[in-house]
């Protein structure tokens, strides 16, 4: 778990960090890689600790996959707050709904406007976490049916085994 949790977390830092920084394309970026490393954490957890049966692997794989959300959170705040500073830098920021600034916009403050950006960040974080973890333990229950398909086909050897030839 630690080790899957390891490899995937800095993909996923990176990948989420730069994702973040895309700031107006982040909220199509992040969910997908969310995603597909939500997966890859809770199936690279189950290939690395082999449990015995689907429910201890959906929850190493869970367990990975919060893990790996965790950081996703973080990479999210830090990318998604760097990227709303420097688009605020040397400009009027202006509070509107998107679509309707040309009807009527209000100054903001620096500072109202930055607390904005890390809160709408932290709570993409969230919901990141949240799939990642649900998606591990997905991930995990995968690579459990596929292996234990492997385990039960016929043994070398026997009747039903197939011949080379």
């Amino acid at each position: 778990m630690v080790k899957s949790s390891a490899i995937v977390g800095v993909v996923t830092f990176f990948l989420v960090l730069i994702s973040g920084l895309l700031y107006n394309i982040c909220c199509l970026v992040s969910p997908l890689l969310a995603v597909v490393l939500g997966l890859a954490a809770g199936f690279l957890c189950s290939v690395f600790e082999k449990p015995v049966d689907a429910e201890k692997a959906a929850v190493r794989g869970g367990i990975a996959g919060a893990i790996t959300g965790a950081v996703a959170l973080i990479a999210e705040t830090i990318g998604a707050t760097i990227a709303q500073y420097i688009g605020y830098q040397g400009g009027n920021v202006q509070a509107c709904l998107p679509g309707l600034c040309e009807e009527g916009a209000a100054p903001v403050a620096m500072t109202n406007a930055m607390l904005g950006a890390v809160f709408n960040s932290c709570f993409c974080g969230l919901i990141l976490l949240a799939v990642m973890a649900g998606l591990g333990a997905a991930g995990a229950v995968v690579w459990m049916k596929t292996s234990a398909k492997k385990k039960t086909g016929p043994a070398a050897g026997s009747p039903g085994a197939p011949t080379a030839g």
